[in-house]
């Protein structure tokens, strides 16, 4: 993940120490070579939160959607809310809110040093865990890995060609509707 520098928008009526944004990309694996953009932003009361996630909401469909190269990037656009004390009725609203992008609540703080929040994207966001023989939940990539790199090396190759194929046919599908991908 690349992590953005000199990222902010300025939020209505809202001092600079309420909040915290930050932006990060990353590269999917693919052909066709697409990102996925997270928008991080940490409110320190759920009162700014109520009050300010659409602002939030409009202004990454603006600045970073409507910027996107292809249609792939622009329906992988996540925004994780950071918020200590905040009800389940709003993370609820925030959540079930189809505009734009994929929006997450955390009920936590948000971490400081961009490696563990970056972590915490990948695992939040990108890992899949499955539970081992103990019960335990793993990561599927790390449980391939400890059964074989065989095993490992195969399912992989099984991804990139259902991934290869996928972006064939969106290819396709995007053709016949005259947009280009």
């Amino acid at each position: 993940m690349i992590l953005m520098k000199d990222f902010r928008f300025e939020l209505d009526e809202l001092s600079n120490d309420n909040y915290t944004m930050c932006y990060f990309t990353k590269d999917m694996i693919s052909k066709k070579g697409y990102q996925s953009h997270i928008v991080c932003c940490r409110f320190n009361c759920h009162e700014h939160l109520e009050s300010h996630w659409k602002e939030v909401v409009n202004l990454v469909a603006i600045k970073i959607q409507a910027n996107v190269p292809s249609i792939i990037e622009a329906y992988n656009i996540y925004i994780i809310f950071f918020c200590k004390d905040i009800d389940e009725a709003l993370q609820f609203k925030i959540e079930q809110d189809k505009y734009s992008s994929r929006k997450i609540v955390i009920k936590d703080l948000m971490p400081e040093v961009p490696e563990k929040l970056e972590k915490l994207l990948e695992e939040r966001l990108f890992s899949i865990s499955i539970p081992d023989d103990a019960g335990r939940s793993v990561d599927v990539d790390l449980y391939l890995r400890e059964k074989g790199d065989d095993v490992y090396m195969l399912v992989s190759n099984i991804n990139r060609r259902v991934q290869d194929i996928a972006d064939t046919d969106i290819d396709r599908i995007l053709a016949k509707l005259g947009i280009e991908g």
